[in-house]
């Protein structure tokens, strides 16, 4: 089927096709069913979910649920490329790393004595319930 933008005989508008898709009745919105499966405790089994889904009326197999759930897995087990641990972005913005001593050391230099005694004096306070 060609899809070209003057009309030709025989030519198929391509927004046409998919509206009509889109409109059947009781036919699931896209990544409807997927998102179904992640919504659930991964705790139940394949089995279970199907059933859940078939009472929503969305047509599952066990091996759906299956696929879908290893590949959250693999997905969340992989750091994500340019994913950068908490101690590099801290390199990068140019924070000390270290100890919590240490950052306190370098939050008191950059705010200056005066305005941390006074942050001090009210966490003090706030631990001490006044």
């Amino acid at each position: 089927m060609r899809v070209t933008r003057f009309p030709v005989r025989g030519a198929v508008d391509i927004h046409n096709r998919l509206n009509m898709v889109a409109e059947k009745p009781g036919k699931p919105r896209f990544g409807a069913k997927t998102e179904f499966v992640r919504s659930l405790d991964r705790s139940l089994s394949a089995a279970e979910v199907v059933a859940l889904a078939e009472k929503k009326g969305l047509r599952l197999t066990p091996a759906f649920v299956y696929n879908i759930r290893s590949a959250e897995a693999a997905r969340s087990a992989q750091p994500r490329a340019g994913a950068r641990s908490s101690r590099q972005k801290a390199v990068k913005a140019g924070l000390p790393s270290g100890s919590p001593e240490a950052l306190l050391r370098a939050a008191i230099a950059q705010i200056g004595l005066v305005r941390a005694r006074e942050i001090l004096d009210e966490v003090e306070d706030t631990f001490a319930g006044r």
